[in-house]
């Protein structure tokens, strides 16, 4: 017999692999994650994109974002989806001298 942990373990494996999405608890349908360290609430599927729309941000020129301390291409943002406590940092050029 297999423990239920590592049942568990195999099927959030196995979940996540095929779909490219967090296995959540039967029910769940949203969780945090942070973004520049302010907790947000999201829904599942919830893309790079989504946040930054719902953080405010409508023009992407000059708008770069890191995941889990990795760079995220533009190209990416509306295929780079969260898994609960993420972590999203985003950076806004700014112009001046």
């Amino acid at each position: 017999m297999f423990p239920a942990t590592a049942i568990s373990s195999l099927l959030d494996y196995n979940f996540e692999r095929l779909t490219g999405l967090p296995f959540l608890e039967l029910g769940q349908l949203s969780f945090q994650i942070f973004v520049n360290d302010k907790p947000l609430k999201v829904e599942a599927k919830t893309s790079v994109e989504d946040v930054l729309l719902d953080i405010g941000i409508k023009e992407f020129a000059g708008v770069a974002v890191a995941l889990e301390n990795s760079v995220v291409s533009r190209e990416n943002w509306q295929s780079t989806y969260f898994k609960p406590e993420q972590a999203l940092v985003v950076f806004t050029a700014a112009q001046g001298g």
